[in-house]
């Protein structure tokens, strides 16, 4: 396992949030930058990532709902290319997913914590970072995103891409990370958990995806690929296989390795095409 940054390197988190922007570079203070969101993210159920379908992610699953933070590490040691069958070259998305959760308002919701690359292209080529709020308790399912704008990426054998997720303080966070040239760059985003998340969150699963609306990374052949799936704390843990989200990949998992250290479960797969 390579595992994620350690989060308490981190510092402080900004005071300001929503439009702006803040970077943290290999742990440092963080710093508003100048890509800004000049549109809003906006609700857009076609490009959202999903529940559902019949793609199958391992994932992990704790008997006592105590998690307070989860994550999805992608890395590639080969990538010649990738398309979206939807949205085209290098559109992809990294999720961390949650199990449904029922908040005091009697609805069930369901949390992801997502980057998505090369969401679209007006004004500019653009990524994006969220918290997407999955609300079931409605005749047709909305979502709902929480986060903002950010620089677009490549895939790049050797880099290190990192979505983690945490609820504590009655916050909802979420933490977008990047290793390249021995560089760490972090993009964070809070909201309020309104959800019902904090004392209930037992689950967890992610990898590199479609970028959403049910649709499917095509990576050219010959891709390897390595996901670490990571969740604390968590006392005994199992792992499972499920179809969460509509979103799916082409590649073919070939190793799976899973372990338990000082109350952290982690998860490690291995696929290719």
């Amino acid at each position: 396992m390579s595992g994620n940054p350690v989060l308490s390197q981190l510092p402080p988190v900004p005071s300001v949030t929503g439009a702006a922007i803040f970077e943290s570079t290999n742990f440092g203070p963080w710093i508003p930058t100048n890509f800004s969101n000049p549109l809003g993210l906006a609700n857009n159920t076609t490009d959202a990532p999903m529940e559902g379908g019949n793609y199958i992610l391992y994932g992990m699953q704790t008997a006592i709902p105590s998690i307070s933070e989860g994550g999805t590490q992608v890395n590639f040691t080969q990538v010649p290319g990738e398309r979206d069958n939807k949205s085209g070259a290098n559109a992809w998305s990294i999720q961390l997913n949650t199990n449904p959760t029922q908040a005091s308002n009697g609805y069930t919701y369901w949390i992801q914590f997502v980057f998505g690359n090369n969401y679209g292209y007006y004004p500019f080529q653009y990524s994006y970072f969220a918290i997407w709020v999955a609300n079931f308790s409605h005749t047709r399912t909305t979502y709902t995103p929480y986060g903002k704008y950010v620089p677009y990426q490549s895939l790049t054998a050797g880099n290190n891409y990192y979505v983690t997720g945490l609820v504590q303080n009655g916050l909802l966070e979420g933490y977008f990370t990047y290793l390249a040239n021995g560089i760490y760059t972090s993009v964070y985003e809070q909201i309020p958990d309104k959800y019902g998340l904090q004392n209930h969150w037992n689950y967890v699963d992610g990898t590199i995806l479609g970028l959403g609306g049910g649709s499917t990374a095509n990576f050219a052949s010959t891709t390897y690929e390595q996901t670490d799936l990571t969740m604390y704390p968590a006392s005994s843990f199992v792992y499972t296989t499920s179809s969460s989200t509509a979103e799916q990949n082409n590649l073919a998992y070939y190793s799976v390795v899973y372990g338990f250290s000082q109350s952290l479960a982690y998860m490690n797969t291995r696929s290719w095409v």
